[in-house]
């Protein structure tokens, strides 16, 4: 089953602060993750509920996630743009 990405409202306040260009790309970047959901990537750090936080880095963009498996979905707790 597909995956599809959720985002937090830390990331959401990121998303509206950019231009049109840059959501674009954040939003294909998202969805490059969810369509590859669930693969191995870097495990940045545990929750505080022992959840696997994992990072990716793409060459504008780092982001935080973690696989909700039983319902499909990649959280994303937060993003970082690099410059």
């Amino acid at each position: 089953m597909k995956y599809r990405y959720v985002v937090e409202d830390e990331v959401l306040e990121v998303f509206i602060r950019l231009n049109t260009k840059k959501r674009e790309r954040l939003l294909a970047l998202l969805q490059s993750i969810a369509d590859h959901a669930p693969t191995g990537r870097d495990l940045d750090h545990r929750d505080s509920v022992d959840r696997p936080i994992l990072r990716q880095s793409f060459n504008q963009w780092t982001v935080w996630f973690w696989f909700d498996s039983p319902v499909h979905e990649v959280r994303i707790v937060d993003v970082e743009e690099l410059n």
